[in-house]
């Protein structure tokens, strides 16, 4: 409708509503179908989830580790230790101070 057009009155005849029928029941069922079957999927993969988390959680519970144990015996002499690494570093690094000059001349 245009604005320079002039409202329509009671006497002219009005477009007759369209023919097209309203969605029928039977899209409406396969909507229906499609979301439940959705969500049953989603729920479905959840259970499996949930199953196999808790069989890793009742084995994880359940698991004993096998220990190599040895008898202990007593030595007369000193044992000799050997570690990876070294202390060479602590032997020849260089250490230097973190003062700055003008703080060394301060007195208090």
């Amino acid at each position: 409708m245009n604005i320079r057009e002039p409202l329509p009155t009671g006497d002219e005849k009005v477009a007759p509503l369209s023919d097209e029928r309203p969605p029928s029941r039977r899209l409406y069922f396969l909507v229906a179908v499609v979301v439940v079957g959705a969500l049953a999927w989603g729920a479905y993969g959840r259970w499996q989830q949930r199953a196999a988390a808790i069989e890793t959680q009742q084995s994880t519970a359940d698991f004993v580790p096998e220990v190599r144990v040895a008898v202990a015996m007593g030595q007369d002499g000193p044992v000799v230790l050997t570690l990876p690494g070294t202390v060479l570093p602590f032997d020849q690094a260089r250490i230097f101070a973190r003062a700055n000059p003008r703080t060394s001349a301060a007195s208090f």
